[in-house]
């Protein structure tokens, strides 16, 4: 299993649904946290643990974060997010939300420590 230690930031913002931990959000146009619903659309973080529609959600937003796999993924791969939330390899096109930090293979269901802390405004 994935670990992370050390210094992270996150936000505590409310939930527009029902949203599950390690999975990567966007921000609604309400300005709530929203499951990133676009396959290789971009995320302001990572959801820290579950939360309930309208209840506060902890928002990994820098560092390394645990997210959950969607697809295999060599270690050391841009990720992007799946129409899921979940972490998949960036194509051409993509927004970049970090890097694999594994050294082996991950498998879709794997929690993965993902680096996303120079992704921003990068597409691959």
């Amino acid at each position: 299993m994935a670990t992370v230690s050390g210094r992270f930031n996150n936000i505590s913002l409310t939930a527009n649904a029902n949203l599950t931990a390690n999975k990567f959000v966007k921000l609604s146009s309400d300005g709530e946290a929203a499951v990133v619903s676009t396959a290789g659309d971009d995320a302001i973080g990572v959801t820290l643990a579950a939360a309930d529609a309208n209840k506060p959600v902890a928002v990994q937003y820098d560092g390394i974060a645990l997210v959950e796999a969607g697809a295999a993924i060599a270690g050391g791969s841009a990720v992007t997010s799946n129409a899921s939330g979940k972490a998949i390899v960036a194509a051409s096109g993509n927004a970049r939300i970090g890097y694999y930090l594994g050294s082996s293979a991950a498998a879709s269901g794997d929690i993965i420590s993902v680096d996303d802390r120079a992704r921003i405004g990068c597409r691959v």
